[in-house]
């Protein structure tokens, strides 16, 4: 996708991560 979609997807990501742990 665009660059915009690359960066919310990683931000999304790493909000994620931080949930699991």
């Amino acid at each position: 996708g665009s660059d915009k979609d690359l960066a919310r997807r990683k931000e999304n990501t790493e909000k994620d991560e931080r949930m699991k742990k």
